[in-house]
């Protein structure tokens, strides 16, 4: 995972992720398949071997899941800031004219004589 993390914010999308993860877990797979005695640890050949493809698949998944729905939820906070951002715009342009207004309204009262 810190490997994905590493990647420039332009390169973790979608599909890279997709792509990404599934080659570690191939990687997993490979890794997994290798005996200790093609490794040249033949005393240790004895060891029981744990597969678990599935289980690194369903991980793969599970990952992959996540991160969708994390892109889906950054989404939404992207579109909420953009129409927030709108409001602030509109509401500033109200002030502004609020204190104009208010000028206006001092300049023809000091006119008038009020004070």
């Amino acid at each position: 995972m810190a490997m994905w993390e590493k990647r420039k914010d332009e390169v973790r999308k979608w599909d890279s992720a997709k792509k990404f993860f599934f080659a570690k877990a191939d990687d997993e797979k490979t890794y997994k398949k290798s005996t200790a005695k093609n490794a040249g640890f033949g005393s240790v050949a004895n060891v029981e071997e744990v597969p678990s493809t599935e289980a690194t698949d369903e991980s793969v998944n599970v990952v992959l899941e996540a991160m969708q729905a994390n892109t889906e939820q950054m989404n939404a906070v992207a579109a909420s800031n953009a129409g927030l951002e709108q409001t602030i715009k509109e509401q500033s342009k109200q002030i502004t004219a609020l204190i104009k207004m208010n000028e206006n309204l001092v300049k023809a009262l000091m006119a008038a004589g009020v004070k």
